[in-house]
């Protein structure tokens, strides 16, 4: 929506203070979310381990130079969204290769 709006009458109806929080929060959802998800993959133990950090480290390495105020050169910001494209890419990868692979099943949490 704030894309629409900001097409539709410039930069400057975007840049109220809402748009500010909004950024923020989709940042910190964003960053939450894959920190969760790739925890998850990695306890999980049936995707590479090292792809799940990858995917969940990234995120939120961004989330934290985006409020460090390191957001504005694109050599900085390159790291942290190759590691999560690497990441991505690496899972991906792990699942396409699993093909003609049973599954056994869940294991339990609790032994």
């Amino acid at each position: 929506m704030i894309v629409v709006v900001g097409l539709a009458v410039g930069d400057q109806a975007t840049m109220g203070i809402l748009d500010m929080i909004a950024h923020m929060l989709s940042h910190a959802f964003y960053a939450l979310g894959s920190l969760l998800l790739g925890v998850a993959t990695y306890r999980a133990a049936i995707l590479p381990k090292a792809a799940a950090i990858l995917m969940a480290v990234g995120p939120a390495w961004l989330f934290a130079m985006f409020m460090a105020g390191l957001n504005q050169s694109m050599a900085l910001l390159l790291p942290p969204v190759m590691a999560t494209a690497f990441g991505w890419m690496w899972l991906g990868y792990a699942l396409l290769s699993e093909k003609g692979k049973s599954f056994a099943g869940p294991r339990p949490v609790v032994q």
